[in-house]
Order: C-alpha cells, then structure tokens, then sequence
C-alpha cells in the first residue's frame, strides 16, 4: 500500500489530465488500455459499460464508478478527439526501463 500512497502523491507533479488518468487506473483496477480507451458515453447513472472490443476478455464489462472517479472525469476538459475522457496514451514500457536500470547494477541477467 505505501508505494500506492507513493505513487497516488506524486501524481500531483504532472498535469491534471495525466493525474485523473493514473488515478483512475489505481482506483478502478481496469488495464491501461482499456481506460485509455474511456469514453464519457457509456458512463451512465455511476457506472462505466466498457463495450466489449474494449475488454481483453472480449465480453461487455459493467463497473461502478467510485464518486472520485466520476468527480474526475467531470472536470477532466474535453481532448478534441469525440468522446475520449484521455489522450490517447502510449506510454514507455517500464518494466524495460527497469530492466535496463538493474542490469547496469550487474546483477545476473536471469535475475533481471
């Protein structure tokens, strides 16, 4: 839980539209892509009905909204690309990142 906490505080350091979008994905548990992929349409009546092409699983998804979430996206401005609440994200792949940090490290590359 501390590197949540951690990881919750420093998301005040980017911008609002990159916080609601880290905070989202740490309060709803939904894969990146699929809330990257977030529309305000099928948000409905505090729920969020994730059609299915958005979902690994291929079946529709109904999940309920914590009311910081729909507080979140409310004040989330409007990207210019239709109904999308974020930008359409591609974000660096960590785990190579961290891949690269610990090899430098010189531990064993089975352990990396």
């Amino acid at each position: 839980m501390e590197e949540v906490a951690r990881l919750w505080a420093s998301s005040t350091s980017v911008s609002p539209i990159n916080q609601s979008f880290v905070r989202t994905l740490l309060l709803t548990g939904q894969r990146r892509e699929t809330v990257a992929q977030m529309r305000r349409l099928p948000i409905e009546n505090g729920g969020w009905n994730i059609p299915r092409e958005a979902m690994k699983g291929g079946r529709r998804h109904s999940l309920p909204l914590p009311r910081i979430v729909l507080d979140m996206i409310d004040e989330t401005p409007a990207t210019g690309k239709g109904d999308l609440v974020f930008l359409d994200w591609r974000l660096h792949d960590l785990r190579r990142t961290a891949d690269t940090h610990i090899a430098r490290f010189g531990d064993p590359r089975i352990v990396v």
